[in-house]
């Protein structure tokens, strides 16, 4: 007689009854019932079950523990080619003609750069496109940038234009001499502007439009304001104030409240006046809860955690010459003179004041910055980059260029720049 298996189609053969279930376990145990018939009683099958549960669940620790060995391993090794990654040259991906402009100014702007000089200024992309120029008559420029906004001021004249990453948005006339720009990421614009015995702040929307925030200061009562800067949301104004007291010339820092729009354009809500005959010729916001002012010798930081109480941070005093100083969204940068072996030392401090780095160089940076994690700076010729490893800053690559350089933008890894000339913009990556 056939067997009874024989009986059943393919595909009734691939499913699995409940009692072929139990029979999977440890060596096919029987049911309890048959169980107990040979013998074995109750305890002896959960014995066996639980020295069935206990086999599986050690291969599966065992199976997890080789998997975090393995995952130990792989990140062993990136960070260990991290930590010792250095490279040693330079290779263009492209270059691209720049549009011809004579005793031009450049700055990075919106991952791209911008070349500017007294009849307009015009913008590269990451990709090295022209994506718009905007000419004007201004015989000193100067230009302040917040996101994808920027403002091009005539200094000591009237005249202002505002655009952002697609273009013109705007422009504005000031019947004062304009003497400090700032602009915050929406497009919206503080300018001072100078009179005989009163200064003014006006404020400007993105179009150009005058707001109804502009308001006053007197000479003899609050003093003379060197440099305003506004939050990157438009709501705290930050502004250097010089003053006369007892024959002797001092400095105060008041910041204004701009969030409660009911609460009138002059609202105080902190002033600092306790640095004496230190004058702090530039302010600006690292970000809308962080500012700091640039003195003399030395570097004040603040927070506005809280808007209407402002607090400071951090003192920073420099017995050594400071040269220049630099900040974005990450941190302010200083560089100071060490003559002593014809140096100059950049330090990197937080946007609390906290220093964090300091890397010593062989020529005068005419620029630093850092950009997720990667720190870089530059004169004419010469480029130093250092990333970013475990908390620790690393030499990346120092190295020469063949041509005059402008501006460099770091595009993000510290191995690609975007790199403008005199003539040319290139896409550069450092290898090894």
């Amino acid at each position: 007689m056939a067997d009874d298996r024989d009986r059943f189609s393919d595909d009734e053969k691939k499913v699995i009854s409940l009692d072929e279930v139990r029979q999977t376990r440890g060596e096919r145990l029987a049911t309890k019932e048959e169980n107990r018939k040979r013998g074995h009683s109750d305890e002896y099958l959960d014995e066996r079950l639980r020295e069935d549960i206990k086999a599986h669940a050690s291969f599966r620790r065992t199976l997890g523990l080789c998997l975090v060995l393995i995952l130990i391993v792989v990140v062993a090794v990136y960070f260990g080619i991290r930590l010792t990654l250095k490279y040693n040259d330079i290779t263009t991906v492209w270059e691209k003609p720049a549009s011809e402009m004579t005793l031009f100014t450049s700055l990075p702007y919106a991952n791209g750069v911008v070349k500017y000089n007294n009849d307009g200024m015009s913008f590269y992309n990451e990709d090295g496109e022209l994506k718009w120029t905007k000419t004007y008559e201004m015989r000193k420029p100067k230009p302040s940038v917040c996101g994808e906004y920027i403002v091009m001021a005539d200094i000591g004249y009237n005249n202002l234009v505002i655009c952002n990453r697609d273009g013109f948005q705007g422009s504005a006339y000031s019947p004062l001499p304009i003497s400090s720009v700032s602009i915050s990421r929406e497009g919206r614009v503080a300018a001072v502007v100078e009179d005989d015995m009163a200064n003014r702040i006006l404020f400007f929307d993105k179009t150009g439009a005058k707001s109804d925030s502009n308001f006053q200061t007197l000479m003899n009562k609050t003093g003379y304001p060197m440099s305003a800067a506004l939050s990157p949301d438009g709501k705290m104004l930050m502004v250097s104030y010089v003053y006369m007291e007892q024959g002797m010339m001092n400095n105060k820092l008041i910041f204004y409240d701009y969030h409660d729009s009911q609460a009138g354009a002059n609202q105080t809500v902190g002033g600092f006046q306790k640095y004496g005959d230190t004058l702090f010729a530039r302010v600006a916001f690292l970000d809308d809860r962080r500012a700091v002012a640039f003195g003399d010798g030395r570097i004040v930081f603040f927070s506005l955690k809280n808007r209407l109480k402002p607090e400071e941070t951090a003192e920073v005093k420099f017995s050594d010459t400071i040269e220049r100083v630099f900040y974005d969204d990450e941190g302010v940068y200083v560089v100071t003179s060490q003559p002593e072996n014809n140096t100059w030392l950049v330090t990197c401090y937080a946007k609390d004041g906290t220093a964090k780095y300091a890397y010593r160089s062989t020529f005068l940076p005419d620029f630093v910055g850092m950009k997720n994690g990667t720190l870089y700076f530059h004169d004419s010729s010469s480029l130093v980059v250092y990333g970013k490893v475990l908390g620790k800053m690393k030499l990346r690559f120092q190295g020469n260029f063949r041509v005059n350089v402008r501006s460099i933008v770091n595009l993000g890894k510290d191995n690609a720049f975007l790199i403008l000339s005199d003539t040319k913009l290139m896409r550069v990556k450092l290898k090894n």
